[in-house]
């Protein structure tokens, strides 16, 4: 389950049953330092001016199920925060002696935060590069360039979902969303295939989508 809500600013809050009465909780945010200080870096949620405890916190007042594990429930590990590279920017895939994947590529979904499956992903991508490196006979500089490309060829899907983040910017286009998605049982598979990943969140990346948003009922 994702949230997403005006008390929320410019992120969203997450449940997701673990089994055996565990719950994974808690919120992230869209933020992007053009520099890091002394003082960010010395912030206790690790975010400078965004204080994630307090939007955990107001999390639990506006979602009944977040507000009962917050009062109620015991953490099984101590709560933290932590930034993440997102939409495969920010790192180079590959050099002589060296595959980059997971999170050290930035392989997250920069919409939903998503990235286990996303670094199990580019983990597969370099295994079977390697394994192909060895049955052809590559050389380096060949298996270094056939690494990038398959990295580079998930790209326009990140692209989609890091365009999708106005919804994090701005609350109030996720309300129209929740709105048209009601009138509509497709919309409402749709949004769901975006956190699944049977679907892309194309819907949510331009002002034509949006006014198809408002006007459309199937």
């Amino acid at each position: 389950m994702v949230v997403w809500h005006r008390r929320l600013p410019n992120g969203y809050g997450w449940i997701f049953p673990c089994g055996d009465g565990l719950y994974n909780i808690g919120v992230g945010v869209e933020h992007r330092h053009a520099r890091r200080d002394d003082a960010a870096a010395d912030a206790p949620d690790g975010m400078g001016d965004v204080n994630l405890r307090a939007m955990l916190e107001d999390f639990g007042r506006i979602h009944p199920l977040a507000g009962t594990l917050l009062r109620d429930g015991a953490w099984e590990s101590p709560l933290k925060g932590a930034p993440l590279r997102c939409s495969l920017s920010g790192a180079r895939y590959a050099r002589p002696g060296l595959l980059v994947a997971g999170e050290a590529l930035g392989s997250t979904y920069a919409l939903t935060g998503e990235g286990i499956g996303k670094a199990l992903e580019t983990g597969v991508l370099a295994a079977d590069r390697l394994i192909e490196a060895r049955r052809a006979g590559w050389d380096e500089a060949t298996l270094v360039a056939r690494h990038a490309e398959a990295i580079a060829a998930l790209q326009p899907r990140h692209d989609v979902y890091e365009r999708a983040c106005i919804v994090n910017r701005r609350p109030w286009l996720a309300d129209l969303v929740v709105w048209s998605a009601r009138r509509s049982p497709r919309r409402i598979r749709r949004l769901s295939g975006i956190l699944d990943e049977t679907d892309l969140p194309s819907e949510l990346v331009s002002w034509r989508s949006w006014l198809r948003l408002l006007v459309r009922r199937d």
